[in-house]
Parts: C-alpha cells; sequence; structure tokens
C-alpha cells in the first residue's frame, strides 16, 4: 500500500510551488493564513505553522469535501475548515472556523495573526444577522485590545459583547470552564487598568452597540485604527524580537547585534526572520522605520 504522501501528488506539489511563487512576490510572510486549490471535489491546503515560502509537498494535506484527510499527515485544523468552506462558498461556518484561527494565534501569542482571523471573521458577519457568531468575534477582538494595552477600547468591545449575550440569554463560558478563565482574567486586567468606575462608564458606552449589525461596526472600526493595529503587531513580538528590533533601528548589523547581545549571528538571523513574517514586512529599513514610528526615537524599550 502506497505512503499516504506519496498520494495525490499533483495537487499537494501544485500548492507548494504557488507558495514560493507568491512569497518571492512578497505575497505570503511567515506562517501567516494558509494556500489552498480545489481539484475537483478535493481541497489540497497547507498545514497550519507551515513556513509558506519554504513549504514543501509533504505539508500539504489533501481533503474531501467532507474534511476527511485523503493524502498527508500534516494537519491543517481549523485552516481545513476555511478551505472547505471557502471551496463550497459558505460563510457562516467559515466565520467561525476564523474565530478558532483567531484565539488559537491569540493564545500563542500572534497578536497580529489573531486580529487579521478576527476582522475576517467580522467582515463575513456584516452579512448575516447573528448574535452568538458576532458576540465570539467581537469578545475575542476586546481580549486582544486589553493584550494591546488598549484597555478602554476593550471594555467598550466588551460592553457591546455583554448586550449580545443578553440577547441570547447565556454568556461565552457556556463555551466551558477554560474560556470562563480566559474572560474573568481580561475582566480582572480591565479593571485594574481603566479602574473600577471608567471601567463601567466604558462597558455602558459599548453596551449601546446592542445589535449584531451595531457590535461588528463598532469592532470593525477599532481594529481598522492605524495605532491599534501596530500595536498588534508590536505585542506580537518577544521581548528579545523587541529588543532586536530596537538595535535595528540604531543601523547595527546582526553581528553587531549578536555581539551587544551576547548572541549568536545565527540567532540574530532566525529573530530578524521572525520579525520580518510578524510584522509583514520585506526589508530591515522597514522594521526601523516601524520601530521610530511606534517606539522611542532613540530606539530603547519602552
Amino acid at each position: 500500500m502506497a505512503d499516504a504522501n506519496e498520494l495525490l501528488p499533483e495537487p499537494r506539489r501544485a500548492v507548494a510551488e504557488a507558495c514560493h511563487r507568491h512569497a518571492g512576490e512578497g505575497l505570503l510572510i511567515g506562517t501567516a493564513g494558509n494556500v489552498s486549490m480545489r481539484d475537483g471535489d478535493r481541497i489540497a491546503v497547507t498545514a497550519t505553522g507551515a513556513v509558506l515560502g519554504q513549504c514543501t509537498p509533504d505539508q500539504v494535506t489533501v481533503v474531501g469535501p467532507d474534511g476527511g484527510t485523503l493524502a498527508g499527515g500534516a494537519a491543517p485544523t481549523a485552516g481545513r475548515a476555511v478551505a472547505v468552506a471557502e471551496a463550497h462558498g459558505e460563510r457562516l461556518c467559515r466565520a467561525y472556523a476564523l474565530w478558532a484561527l483567531g484565539f488559537d494565534a491569540w493564545i500563542r501569542g500572534d497578536n497580529a495573526a489573531a486580529v487579521r482571523s478576527t476582522r475576517a471573521g467580522l467582515e463575513i458577519q456584516q452579512g448575516f444577522n447573528d448574535p452568538m457568531g458576532s458576540a465570539m468575534l467581537v469578545g475575542l477582538l476586546a481580549w486582544l485590545a486589553g493584550s494591546c494595552g488598549d484597555h478602554r477600547m476593550a471594555a467598550r468591545l466588551e460592553g457591546a459583547t455583554r448586550s449580545l449575550w443578553r440577547v441570547l440569554g447565556t454568556s461565552i463560558g457556556a463555551f466551558g470552564p477554560h474560556i470562563s478563565r480566559f474572560q474573568a482574567r481580561f475582566e480582572k486586567e480591565t479593571v485594574a487598568a481603566l479602574g473600577p468606575t471608567a471601567f463601567e462608564k466604558a462597558i455602558a458606552e459599548g453596551g449601546r452597540y446592542d445589535s449584531p449589525a451595531c457590535a461588528v461596526e463598532l469592532a470593525l472600526a477599532a481594529s481598522a485604527d492605524a495605532q491599534w493595529s501596530a500595536s498588534a503587531a508590536s505585542c506580537s513580538l518577544t521581548r528579545r524580537e523587541m529588543e532586536v528590533a530596537a538595535l535595528v533601528a540604531e543601523g547595527m548589523s546582526n553581528r553587531q547585534i549578536a555581539s551587544a547581545l551576547d548572541l549568536s549571528p545565527r540567532t540574530v538571523d532566525r529573530h530578524i526572520e521572525h520579525i520580518l513574517a510578524k510584522l509583514g514586512f520585506r526589508s530591515r529599513a522597514r522594521v526601523a522605520a516601524w520601530w521610530v514610528a511606534n517606539h522611542h526615537p532613540s530606539g530603547t524599550l519602552p
């Protein structure tokens, strides 16, 4: 019997080649998103976590119309659901799959990717009157806003989310105690950052967005703000990546950065690659400009 990785080689090879081609054109960055193609009633889709510009055929999984794996051992997880939904022109379930992708990215600390997935889900929700899906996505964006330091917006989004859950007669806690713990921690941190009075005021402001359409509109407007987006990208970087970005802004070469931080040049190379991928840039000059625009002019850490 043939090994699974030897089955359906053509669509898997075609997706890998498309990844290389589009990455060379600057259309793909790092591990952000998925690339997929339809082959009859089958879908070939890259695995979650694959570095798209270096994707190989064995990192492409072929799934059937029911989402079952036909070839490949790498799991595309929620990306599979998004690909299947796109292939069939389905939108509502795709929005829920995008929530799962956004939640996973947030848990991993990749806030920029989480914002992208959440926004994509919210844009789909504009075409529906779906209080539950809207509450989940707006609530996730509230958590993201809090993670990125915009606590007032986080509370306003939370207020809109609470209005939607009231309509449904339930809460995010219905999805399990682990979700409830995230919600409780978010509320505790937001109250601590704003103070109880300011928190309740922002909750009341957001509570006026008491329909799915209004809540989604508020969330999309918040996440489209340029400063907020820069903050999301910034807090996706690790502390060490922030230090490296600061030294890039000072004009240091990779070898100079390695010496300053007592790292190997190869380790600095990897940090630079991760910074470029997370920020969606293709050059060190863009990293330097981004740092100067969004942090202290001296390039020192805030």
